[in-house]
């Protein structure tokens, strides 16, 4: 029942790598080289998010017991409980505020009629508290429901499981609400005379998809080796894929719906959010996440051959992603004034140095429960007994 020797492994290599890219990341904050906040800050929001999606697929699985969760549960399960070292990465962001954000330097502040009306909210000190809270609530349920798991496990108390029940109902809609804030506070506010009241909710549903898609890449990579391959058949390979569809889908209808009402009320305020997204080399990024954001994941995870091949299902995780953090990079930077995509090692080294550490909290707390949870009802974990072996092979029937 232990965590694959595979990912254990990851553990000091992601370690001293991560190291290595923050050590050099700093150092370009401390020297202020050219676009090292812009890249630190899309390199936090990328790793914070994978941690958040985590979490509120976490809480989905408790609420719901749904037999999907059963082989990626303890990845989620373990991305959440990144949350406390994002809290720690969060530090440097304070103190290149004036750098990031307009509204937090009263030079630009004064004789801006839009700064000045929003100086209540948007202000440093209320920015920080509000994040500290938002970490608070998500560090929060992400180890109170961790430790209810792993107790369940161990006592099969049912009592545990109505618990759990009731944090991911209560927990789903603090989290959602709160990262829903955070996505306005530490993303759109880099742009604060815009708006989008879709945006918040965009940015959480692609923090979601990207989680979801990393846990199912690692739970198809293991599902050939004890203990998950006695708990995901063909048939649970097909969910996966059908709910990262679905996952695809709802971000590609709320970035639809937020380009579509902008594009078309035409308000000066509203559309050059987008034109300067779309001018320069930023075209070609927007065109990669159009494509490899939606476009060619909706195609591929529409044929139930596709979602049951394991190799493939591990390329289109990867895929997502990897896209992810691309389209991260493309809502962060060119809000800091960058005409064109301009160096690419700073934002390398922070999405680097940042990711090992984080990979090396994730195999850690990982490594510290069973990898498949046992204190589930037997109907979701019956899959092997219904089954036969899938490693590395094509299925193409119903059981």
């Amino acid at each position: 029942m232990k965590t694959p020797q595979g990912i254990r492994r990851l553990l000091p290599v992601a370690l001293v790598i991560g190291a290595a890219g923050l050590v050099a990341t700093l150092a370009g904050l401390y020297l202020g080289v050219p676009g090292a906040y812009p890249a630190y800050l899309f390199a936090f929001v990328f790793w914070a998010g994978m941690g958040i999606g985590s979490l509120l697929l976490a809480l989905l699985q408790h609420l719901t017991r749904a037999g999907w969760g059963a082989p990626i549960q303890r990845f989620i399960e373990a991305g959440a409980r990144t949350l406390p070292l994002m809290l720690v990465l969060f530090i440097p962001i304070i103190f290149g505020m004036k750098t990031l954000y307009a509204w937090a330097d009263p030079a630009h502040v004064i004789g801006d009629p839009i700064l000045e009306h929003k100086q209540p909210y948007l202000n440093v000190p209320f920015f920080v508290v509000r994040t500290v809270i938002y970490f608070a609530v998500w560090i929060f349920f992400a180890y109170r429901t961790g430790a209810l798991s792993v107790k369940l496990d161990e006592t099969g108390d049912v009592n545990i499981a109505g618990t759990l029940r009731g944090l991911g109902a209560g927990g789903l809609l603090a989290v959602t609400l709160t990262a829903t804030f955070a996505a306005f506070d530490w993303v759109m506010s880099l742009e604060p005379h815009w708006l989008s009241s879709i945006f918040g909710l965009m940015v959480t549903m692609g923090m979601m998809l990207g989680a979801f898609a990393l846990a199912v890449a690692l739970a198809s990579w293991a599902s050939n080796r004890p203990p998950l391959d006695a708990a995901i058949s063909p048939k649970r390979f097909n969910d996966l894929g059908s709910l990262m569809l679905t996952f695809v889908m709802i971000w590609a209808y709320l970035a639809f719906s937020q380009f579509l009402l902008i594009w078309s009320a035409n308000i000066s305020e509203e559309v050059p959010w987008y034109l300067t997204r779309m001018a320069g080399n930023w075209t070609y990024v927007a065109i990669a996440v159009l494509v490899f954001h939606f476009a060619l994941p909706f195609v591929l995870l529409v044929f139930r051959d596709v979602k049951r091949n394991r190799r493939l299902l591990i390329a289109i995780a990867v895929l997502l992603v990897l896209v992810r953090a691309l389209d991260t990079f493309w809502l962060i930077v060119p809000a800091l004034g960058a005409a064109g995509i301009g160096a690419i090692w700073p934002h390398l080294t922070a999405l680097v140095g940042l990711g090992g550490l984080w990979v090396a909290f994730f195999v850690w707390n990982l490594a510290r429960a069973p990898l498949l949870p046992v204190g589930l009802p037997a109907p979701l974990l019956d899959d092997a007994a219904s089954s036969e072996p899938h490693h590395n092979r094509i299925v193409t029937h119903e059981r």
